[in-house]
């Protein structure tokens, strides 16, 4: 998770760009803070001298390894920073300390922790670095090299001239790997160093509570019933597709959590190897075990490539085959070098399309490996990578995530209505929509691990029959495996799988469909928005125009970027003239980034200078794919294509080739333009290809500013290139664009395990533009608070679930952090600690038939209902009678032993729904009133059958035993997370 929205991932928004030093950087006793160099910038990383990281083994309980470090003394607290990590403090961090901790069983490592900067996240320290050196070395270079740095080489990375090397004195604790990187990238010989560190990692997910197999696969085939809003035909249009292609000839790969390979919908289409980046995993097999959240990656690959062979669900590239590499479940704990092997890996896996529903601060080296696998990949056409944008619904700018890089496809949410949803972060560097769960709660349906190993456990109101499936995966990691699954098809066979990653990227923009237009504004000019990108991606646009790009292997020309626009104003009759020069958007040429010309062969210019004060502010117009433009006046174009403006001065300057203007740019000099003086000269610029198709439109003004568009990716785009993004016009987004999303919460708790008495300082936040009506804690123990920071003591052993809540006009949003509480003489928690609904029954027995009326009640305080939620009670008593109300009553006309369930529904203003079940059993005594044969006159059920006892007898579950509710309202409500069983950003 990032440490704030606003950071830029490591580069953050730092408003000042610190140069970079020339002297060598020693570690002083007293210094507390390291240099780290990244994208071009310098920053201060600040050394925690009492807390180290320990990343865990996956089937590791988190309260095992508390209980045995404490009884060792090695720790007096524990915090969970990640799924597999937890950040201990010790009195002094000492070589011996690490080795013994590294020792431990259920430990996977150990590493020093860096803070860098504000917020919460820490990153944590390997014994390694990374270099990457300006020109290849030879072997004897990289002997003197790491001789004079006291290294030992590891080996190469396999692209860029990156190497690792492992830091001397780093394990006794003599040298510091961040220390050691900071002075090595001074080095003349160096390009790029950092120390290998483990950050942290997250998928973006988000699901549903409570909503109702192809027919569920509302983003596929959309006929509007799907609950209200609902759209018809809000969907991706693939059936239209597949009448061209399947995928079949395509590979798709990912970085996920280990997935299901033998599953009955993925295992055909499985390429047979795979990678995996967890530390000490032997097995490259990226197969999931039984840590949390380890059922991410079979839903997200389900939703690209789910085989059509009759059974579950099917994926929108059907005949594709895959490969992926595993370990995001460990969340924290892969070093800066696993994540560089994710992509150096799929190179050599040939894929073709890699899909990414993750996130995370942004490291130059993995920057470099997504960049290499973009340009290298495919045969050197380029992978084609796409990421997901992420889930806070924050505005985010370049560089902020690894899915606003220029090199990738980032990806937002829309849901079943064909609005944005509101968890999807947004912004200049979003591309284009895909379809997930929306406002109204209906996720998409996908393959789940095997049996109740995954989301779909049996216990969740509206999920498919099979749980080998689920039907309520969302976020923006479902959205981008539906975007990966559409390009899939676009590089198969039966597509045109001699296209570039640049030409994929620009088909895939260019026929999406501008949904919800009134939300979005799209921009005239550039075509995009900052909330939906370049609208929704449709596959069966997508494919046809794959299709057509065979002949010439052409499609949609890249916006024109890095624009030098000379203005000359003309003096008495000589007419003002302006000469334009740009960089045509294509693939890379040279290794030094430099551009070729992709057929970009011609240019249309438009020239506004407005007359007077009426009529438009700026051009409103851009041209059609297949028409040409002549130069004049634009009233001459077709009726229709004409902006019905008022004291319209708007001409078509220039259409026709351009001149060389050397080092890849083009140009067009001298043309002449005219307007009052003082006026705004403005000027859209499209570039056209050799089937008279057009790019996306820039505008400038006489000064050569961006008002709006340029391109987002302009090839081989390396941090130090500067890559700048996207400009959106600030006539239309002044400042943001005004969406109104609901309250974002965060929730930290200081400790989550420890001996009672345990006091544990709770810190709740709410960040919404709106007004936060209500906000508060509820500990799990009987008491709240309305306070947003506080301490807490609990009491008792057992295990609490603690609930912090913010509410706006919106929404109401929760935050679950699960404390547990230790016995000091035991070292275990309660086993059946309150975290489910309790049933009382009111008023003593014995109760007895034929009119045995007894009361029940249901005691919701252990499981932290969210004050102000809609709250519901069913109850089913056994002998065929309902009730719904907290406290309900029921005659129990026959003697015997009825189980009494009732199931407690809380439903969110957000729509989230979280269900609780109790049970309990009362015996009747007395004689059964109604003989053999007959009928209850007031139960309905069929008559009793002499010689059997009654079916109410064993109630409709059998008796249901304290520990097994317990553990029902567990695999409910999770582990710290906000949705069951599932974290998402």
């Amino acid at each position: 998770m990032h440490k704030a929205q606003s950071r830029a991932g490591i580069r953050g928004i730092l408003v000042a760009i610190m140069m970079i030093g020339q002297s060598l950087i020693v570690a002083g006793a007293s210094a507390q803070t390291v240099p780290f160099y990244s994208l071009g910038a310098e920053f201060q990383f600040e050394k925690v001298n009492n807390q180290l990281l320990i990343a865990l083994k996956g089937q590791v309980e988190l309260s095992d390894l508390a209980i045995d470090l404490q009884q060792r003394q090695l720790t007096s607290s524990m915090t969970k920073v990640g799924e597999q990590v937890v950040a201990v403090e010790v009195a002094e961090i000492t070589p011996e300390l690490i080795a013994e901790l590294k020792a431990t069983p259920g430990v996977a490592g150990v590493y020093r922790a860096y803070d860098p900067g504000p917020g919460p996240m820490l990153f944590g320290l390997t014994e390694d670095i990374l270099v990457r050196f300006k020109s290849a070395p030879s072997a004897e270079e990289l002997a003197d090299f790491a001789a004079d740095y006291s290294l030992l080489l590891q080996g190469s990375l396999g692209f860029r001239n990156y190497y690792k090397f492992h830091v001397i004195g780093a394990d006794s604790g003599q040298t510091d790997a961040m220390v050691k990187a900071a002075n090595v990238y001074l080095d003349a010989r160096v390009a790029y160093a950092q120390a290998d560190l483990v950050t942290p990692l997250v998928m973006h997910e988000v699901t549903p509570g409570d909503e109702e197999f192809y027919s569920d696969q509302w983003h596929l085939d959309n006929n509007g019933s799907f609950g209200f809003p609902d759209l018809p035909h809000a969907d991706i249009s693939v059936k239209q597709a597949w009448e061209i292609t399947d995928g079949a000839g395509a590979r798709v790969g990912m970085f996920d959590t280990g997935l299901d390979i033998s599953h009955e919908d993925l295992v055909e289409n499985y390429l047979g190897f795979s990678n995996n980046v967890i530390p000490g995993q032997d097995d490259a097999e990226p197969i999931p075990d039984f840590s949390f959240n380890s059922d991410h990656g079979t839903a997200v690959m389900g939703l690209i490539i789910a085989a059509d062979n009759g059974l579950g669900v099917i994926g929108v590239a059907p005949e594709a085959r895959w490969t992926a590499t595993g370990g995001l479940e460990q969340g924290f704990g892969i070093p800066t070098s696993g994540l560089i092997n994710i992509y150096t890996s799929a190179v050599e896996n040939q894929v073709d399309v890699h899909n990414n529903s993750w996130g995370g601060p942004v490291e130059e080296a993995v920057v470099d490996a997504i960049n290499n696998a973009s340009l290298d990949g495919r045969d050197n056409k380029g992978m084609v990578i796409v990421f997901a944008l992420g889930n806070a619904g924050q505005e985010l700018q370049l560089l902020d995530d690894y899915g606003t890089l220029q090199s990738v496809i980032g990806v937002g949410a829309s849901g079943q209505s064909d609005t944005r949803a509101s968890y999807s972060n947004y912004g200049a560097e979003l591309d284009i929509m895909g379809a997930s769960l929306g406002n109204d709660g209906v996720g998409l349906a996908t393959t789940d691990r095997e049996g109740q190993d995954g989301y779909n456990d049996g216990t969740l109101i509206g999920e498919l029959d099979d749980d080998n499936y689920t039907n309520s995966f969302g976020g923006t990691s479902g959205a981008s495996p539906v975007v990966s699954g559409v390009a899939t098809l676009v590089v198969s066979n039966n597509g045109n799988p001699e296209l570039n990653r640049h030409q994929v990227r620009e088909l895939l923009t260019h026929t999406a469909d501008q949904v919800s237009e009134d939300d979005a504004k799209y921009d005239t000019i550039s075509g995009f928005s900052p909330l939906y990108g370049f609208g929704r991606i449709n596959a069966e646009k997508a494919v046809d125009a794959a299709v057509d790009s065979l002949a010439g292997n052409v499609t949609w020309p890249g916006a024109p970027a890095d624009i030098n626009l000379d203005f000359q104003a003309g003096t008495g009759d000589v007419e003002s003239s302006v000469t334009i020069s740009w960089r045509p958007t294509g693939m890379p040429g040279e290794e030094d980034g430099d551009l070729a010309d992709t057929d970009e062969t011609e240019i249309l210019i438009v020239y506004y200078a407005p007359s007077g004060t009426s009529g438009p502010e700026k051009i409103a117009w851009r041209p059609t794919d297949g028409q040409t433009y002549d130069g004049g006046d634009i009233n001459d174009v077709e009726d229709g294509e004409t902006p019905d403006f008022f004291n319209l001065d708007m001409i078509v300057l220039y259409q026709g080739p351009a001149e060389d203007a050397g080092t890849n740019r083009r140009q067009v000099t001298d043309l002449a333009v005219s307007g009052e003086e003082d006026s705004p000269q403005q000027f859209g610029i499209y570039a056209i290809n050799s089937k008279q198709q057009y790019s996306f439109g820039v505008l400038i003004n006489e000064q050569g500013d961006v008002i709006s568009g340029g391109s987002a990716d302009t090839g081989d785009q390396f941090p130090s290139d500067d890559p700048g993004g996207r400009t959106l016009d600030p006539e239309i987004y002044p400042d943001q664009p005004g969406v109104s999303d609901p309250v974002s919460v965060t929730a930290t708790a200081s400790t989550l395990v420890g001996f009672a008495p345990l006091s544990v300082e709770f810190h709740g936040g709410a960040l919404t533009p709106n007004e936060v009506l209500d906000r508060g804690w509820n500990f799990g123990d009987g008491t709240n608070s309305a306070d947003q920071s506080i301490a807490h003591t609990y009491q008792q052993p057992g295990k609490y679930l603690a609930v912090f809540f913010a509410e706006d006009k919106f929404a109401v949003v929760t935050k679950r952090l699960e404390i547990e509480v230790l016995d000091p003489d035991t070292g275990t928690s309660i086993p059946d600690a309150p975290t489910s609904a309790k049933i009382n029954t009111l008023g003593s027995g014995p109760f007895t038939a034929p009119d045995a009326l007894v009361r029940f009640s249901v005691d919701t305080t252990g499981i932290g209902i969210v004050p102000d939620t809609q709250v519901s009670y069913s109850w089913e008593f056994g002998d065929g009678h309902i009730a719904e109300g907290q406290t309900v009553e029921n005659i129990f006309a026959n003697p015997g032993f009825f189980s009494v369930v009732v199931r407690v529904r809380e439903e969110f203003a957000s729509q989230e729904v979280r269900t609780y079940t109790a049970s309990t059993i009362v015996e009747i005594e007395g004689p059964a009133t109604i003989t053999p044969g007959q009928t209850n006159p007031d139960d309905g059920n069929e008559p009793l059958v002499s010689g059997e006892e009654p079916a109410a007898a064993s109630g409709m579950c059998g008796a249901m035993s304290p520990a097994m509710v317990s553990l029902l309202g567990l695999s409910l409500l999770g582990l710290g997370c906000q949705f069951r069983r599932r974290c998402g950003r």
